[in-house]
């Protein structure tokens, strides 16, 4: 069984290392598939994994390659070790990497984020035709096309409050109209 720790202790190492050296290409050799038995119940299989299987060769092929050099085991209990603590590897590795890939968290700014955001007007907002506001959303400058949802007039540099989304256009108040400031 020797030959075969090896070479799975080889195979899982080599991928690790070309995954390690090849990740800023944006290029993945892992294919995770979901697998939908019911529209109520989804089940993501790892075995469609090259992550998993890459950790698993690593798991048994190492487990197996220093139970074998350093313990006096026999070699079905050995295997079985080795093979345990592979699928151990394994389903930990791709657990983690598809938790840590659905839980991801998006930063970048949403039409939820703009609503009630203050924002400066750059083009004069007119109640007939639309001007043109700035707003500081996570750390993003956005710029928008905006109308006046007043009667009057905003001037340029004015603070304004967004108060909705219509399309691609944001509807503003004057900020102390917004706060019921004079």
């Amino acid at each position: 069984m020797l030959p075969a720790y090896v070479m799975t202790a080889v195979i899982g190492g080599v991928l690790i290392i070309v995954s390690l050296f090849g990740g800023e290409h944006d290029h993945s050799l892992d294919h995770d598939s979901d697998l939908s038995v019911d529209k109520e119940f989804d089940t993501w299989l790892p075995f469609f994994s090259l992550r998993f299987w890459t950790y698993l060769c690593l798991g048994f092929g190492l487990t197996g390659l220093l139970l074998t050099l350093f313990t006096d085991l026999a070699a079905p209990m050995t295997a079985g070790i080795s093979g345990g603590v592979g699928l151990l590897c394994g389903l930990a590795i791709a657990y983690t990497m598809r938790w840590l890939r659905v839980s991801e968290t998006n930063s970048s700014a949403s039409e939820a984020d703009l609503i009630g955001a203050e924002a400066k007007v750059l083009v004069q907002l007119r109640p007939e035709s639309p001007g043109k506001i700035r707003a500081n959303i996570k750390g993003e400058l956005i710029d928008l096309v905006a109308l006046a949802d007043e009667k009057d007039s905003i001037g340029v540099g004015e603070q304004v409050m967004i108060v909705s989304i219509d399309g691609d256009r944001a509807k503003v108040v004057r900020r102390s109209m917004f706060f019921g400031e004079e």
